[in-house]
């Protein structure tokens, strides 16, 4: 970078498309996939010889959750350092339970909406499509939350500690001037 009047040059900023982390998505696309299709085998099983939607739910995400989170931390994010238990634990179980309540909410409510429906199959195709619906919807949402703040680079956990004194109120941003 050139100087100009002794002040260094910003970078030059990349494209949007450039900084979006497009391989990552498609890694983090590909192990939903994965964890999604276990979950919806789950969901729909459990559903269909049960018929209760919250035990189903429950029972999917458990099946997809776990292989989901290795999936993603070892081959999404590539990360190989020590697993950081309550400081990477607990953000993702957040982020992945709240999905889950949603996906109960959202299967709960629906299967109360199709109850009059005569044909079981019917009824667990169409919950099992709106617990389906609740992943698709998160799927962005969950992918940022954990890019920015458990697996990606710019995590809050992989921060290095700030071990300068922050600047005082009364400091001069353009640094010491000369008594003139």
């Amino acid at each position: 970078m050139t100087a100009r009047n002794g002040v260094p040059a910003r970078p030059a900023r990349r494209p949007l498309a450039a900084r979006f982390r497009w391989r990552m998505l498609g890694k983090f696309g590909a192990s939903s996939l994965i964890s999604t299709g276990l979950s919806q085998a789950v969901f729909a099983l459990v559903y269909y010889l049960h018929g209760a939607p919250t035990v189903a739910s429950v029972s999917a995400f458990v099946a997809g959750a776990i292989p989901n989170y290795f999936l993603n931390r070892f081959w999404t994010w590539k990360r190989r350092d020590r697993i950081r238990g309550v400081r990477e634990l607990l953000p993702y179980a957040t982020v992945v339970v709240g999905t889950a309540l949603l996906a109960i909410a959202v299967t709960n409510v629906t299967d109360h909406l199709v109850a009059p429906v005569g044909s079981h199959l019917v009824r667990t195709a169409v919950v099992t499509g709106s617990y389906l619906g609740t992943y698709a919807v998160m799927f962005g949402v969950k992918f940022v939350l954990l890019d920015r703040l458990i697996f990606g680079p710019t995590a809050r956990l992989n921060r290095p500690a700030a071990t300068a004194a922050p600047p005082s109120d009364d400091a001069d941003p353009a640094g010491p001037t000369s008594p003139a």
